[in-house]
Formats: structure tokens, sequence, C-alpha cells
């Protein structure tokens, strides 16, 4: 990369980043969305918790419509806990649903990172 085209790149992220935070700033959350998903090539996984207000329900439906609009591979599992629930130091760890997910998570690493080493 030359300079020219590292000082454009140096640019774009700054206007990238200027965009999210005046979408977060003004709670465009599904403008905030269009930033990213059209060009993620992950597949995602949400392991979400019954009990966390800073996920609700309704922000968990804005992302599952926004990665389906582009065509994001994803897939969502709501488990019956509490925020913090797969970290085994942390006070309300749930280990069923912890072994459930991290099951889930290597499953996603199997299939996506298998050719990455």
């Amino acid at each position: 990369m030359d300079a020219i085209q590292r000082l454009l790149t140096i640019e774009e992220i700054k206007q990238l980043k200027a965009r999210y935070f005046r979408y977060m700033d003004t709670k465009q959350f599904d403008r905030l969305a269009e930033l990213f998903a059209p060009d993620l090539k992950a597949e995602v996984y949400v392991a979400a918790a019954e009990n966390d207000r800073s996920y609700p329900p309704d922000m968990a439906e804005r992302l599952e419509k926004t990665l389906t609009q582009f065509g994001v591979r994803y897939s969502t599992e709501t488990y019956p806990a509490a925020h913090g629930w797969m970290k085994p130091d942390f006070p309300v760890y749930d280990r069923v649903a912890a072994e459930r997910g991290w099951v889930e998570m290597l499953a996603l690493f199997a299939r996506n990172l298998r050719d990455a080493a």
C-alpha cells in the first residue's frame, strides 16, 4: 500500500467511525447495522440470555432482520439465564447452559476456522 492509498484508507476509517458514533448517539440502530452487515463475511452465532437488559427482544429482532437482509449466515439461541452466564467466574454462571453454548460456539469454530491455521 503506497502512502496515498494509506491516507485514503485512514480517511475512510475516520468517516466510518464518525457515522458509527453519530448513529449510536442518535439511536439510529437500523442505520448502525447497515454500516457493517453488508461487508460481513463471517458466520455469526448469538448466544443471548433471557434476563439481559442490554440485549432486549426488539434489539434481537432488529439484528436478525438486518443479518437476514444482507445474507449473513447466522444462528441465535436464547438461554434461560442472565447476562454473563457463560463465564465460570461470574456470579450468574450457568454450567449446563454454558456447556451447551460452548458446544455451539466450538462447532462454529470448527466449520469456519479449520483451514485458517
